[in-house]
């Protein structure tokens, strides 16, 4: 094989690298990778009540929260004992000072937008995020952090690897995920 031969091969070569690996994030790669986050996947989103927790692990909730503990429990979220103490269930769970549990239905409809800055990108995409209501109206003695009911723009970023992989960094709020 000749010198130039090597040359024209290795230039062919970089040219398919080049083509495959996208400098510019594409509808298709941003839909499927927010279509993979457990938020879609589950069909789920996450409602949050907040509770203080001592050293020793144990969930408490104040004489202020106790109609609300009363209400996450006749809607079978959490338990409640003499010491003030607060348990999840099983359709429940902790999440730093927070009492988790599936509130809402989440369907992702489609990916709005792309802007790309070198290895950075932004998608802007939509979602339609419909709360259980019976469930939410049981729990209306409580402050709960809820996401968005009905369809909602929302903005995710990406980042390109060495290799020209693009990866989402997350949504912008997260919320508790089992």
């Amino acid at each position: 094989m000749t010198r130039n031969s090597r040359r024209l091969i290795a230039l062919i070569a970089s040219a398919v690298l080049l083509a495959s690996c996208s400098t510019k994030l594409d509808k298709n790669t941003a839909e499927k990778d927010i279509r993979g986050w457990s938020w879609f996947k589950r069909g789920k989103m996450t409602c949050s009540v907040r509770f203080s927790q001592q050293s020793d692990k144990k969930w408490t909730y104040t004489s202020a929260d106790e109609s609300c503990v009363r209400s996450l429990a006749k809607a079978g979220l959490a338990r409640y004992d003499y010491k003030d103490e607060i348990h999840a269930t099983e359709t429940s769970w902790f999440d730093k000072s927070n009492l988790a549990f599936d509130c809402a239905s989440v369907k992702f409809l489609e990916v709005t937008s792309i802007t790309t800055e070198g290895n950075k990108a932004s998608a802007r995409y939509k979602r339609d995020v419909v709360h259980y209501e019976q469930l939410l109206a049981t729990i209306s003695d409580c402050k709960v952090d809820k996401p968005d009911n009905g369809v909602a723009e929302r903005q995710t970023h990406f980042t390109r690897d060495d290799a020209g992989k693009w990866t989402s960094d997350w949504p912008e709020a997260v919320v508790a995920e089992r």
